[in-house]
C-alpha cells in the first residue's frame, strides 16, 4: 500500500531518467526491459522512444500500478509487466535491447547474479543503464534506516569492478551529486575488452 502510494506520485517519474533514456538512446526498434518498474513512470517515457518493453517488480502492487498506467500500451502488445526476480528473469537469452534500472541495485541482495541474468537476457550490443544513489556523497549513518533494511551503497569502483565481471564492456560509472550512473554494453564481438 506505502509503495503505491509513493511510487503514484507525478515526483516519482525522476527528473534523473531523462539522462537514463539518453543514455540508452533507444529507438522504435528497440526492445526494453526495466528492472524494478515501481509505477510505471519511467516506462511511459520510454515507450515514447522504444517499440517495446517489458517491466519486472517484485511487487503484485507495482506491476498492477505499472499495467494501470501504461493500459493503452499494454493492451496495444507493446508492454508486458510481469511479477518476478531479477535473478531468475522470465525471458529468454538475448531477448532484449536495453535495460534500464532506477533506484533498484541497491537493493538487490544477489547482485552479481543479478548482473548475470541482465547480461543473459542482452543480445550483443545491447545498452545497460543504472541509476543509484551514490556512497560518495551519501553517508551511511544518513542512510543507517535504509541500510538496515538492506540498502548496499556502492563506490563508483565497485559497481564498475561488478559490471565488467559479468560480461559487461563499455562500462562507465560516475557520481554526481547524490546520484549515481552506470551506463554499460554486452558486446561479445571478438577484439573488444572491459574500458
Amino acid at each position: 500500500m506505502v509503495g503505491r502510494l509513493l511510487y503514484g506520485l507525478p515526483t516519482a517519474s525522476h527528473p534523473a531518467y531523462g539522462r537514463v533514456l539518453d543514455a540508452l538512446e533507444l529507438k522504435a526498434s528497440d526492445r526494453l526491459l526495466e528492472i524494478g518498474c515501481g509505477g510505471g513512470h519511467f516506462l511511459a517515457r520510454a515507450l515514447e522512444r522504444a517499440g517495446s518493453a517489458a517491466g519486472l517488480d517484485h511487487s503484485p502492487d507495482m506491476v498492477d500500478a505499472t499495467r494501470k498506467r501504461n493500459a493503452h500500451a499494454v493492451e496495444a502488445g507493446r508492454l508486458e509487466v510481469r511479477e518476478g526476480d531479477v535473478t531468475r528473469l522470465p525471458w529468454p537469452d538475448q531477448h532484449f535491447t536495453a535495460v534500464a534500472m532506477n533506484q533498484v541495485f541497491f537493493w538487490l541482495p544477489a547482485p552479481d547474479r543479478a548482473l548475470a541474468e541482465i547480461h543473459r537476457v542482452l543480445r550483443p550490443g545491447g545498452r545497460l543503464a543504472m541509476l543509484n544513489a551514490s556512497a560518495r556523497r551519501i553517508t551511511k549513518l544518513v542512510m543507517l534506516p535504509y541500510v538496515l533494511g538492506g540498502l548496499r551503497l556502492y563506490t563508483d569502483e565497485e559497481l564498475g569492478a561488478m559490471v565488467r565481471c559479468s560480461g559487461f564492456t563499455e562500462v562507465m560509472v560516475e557520481s554526481r551529486g547524490l546520484a549515481q550512473w552506470c551506463f554499460a554494453r554486452r558486446n561479445d564481438e571478438p577484439g573488444w575488452a572491459s574500458a
